[in-house]
């Protein structure tokens, strides 16, 4: 079963931390969505915000240990 591997890959957002949360938000860690770059660019998306350094770290962290990223994959995303 796959659902406690999900849950402790998930990263929970307060809404108290970002001013565009109105409530409290989860970032899904544990299955990468793997696409191009320009496509979130060029496919008419707004953003809201960003992440802190430190959750962006987390996210990091969280997609380098899922399993699901082959060591290539962590060396091309994530550069040391």
């Amino acid at each position: 079963m796959r659902r406690p591997h999900m849950l402790e890959r998930q990263l929970c957002l307060r809404a108290d931390e970002y001013d565009f949360l109105s409530h409290e938000s989860y970032v899904n860690c544990a299955q990468p969505f793997k696409s191009r770059l320009d496509f979130f660019s060029d496919a008419g998306y707004k953003y809201k915000g960003c992440l802190s350094d430190i959750h962006i770290k987390q996210v990091q962290d969280f997609l380098i240990t899922s399993g699901q990223l082959t060591q290539e994959e962590i060396n091309l995303y994530f550069p040391s």
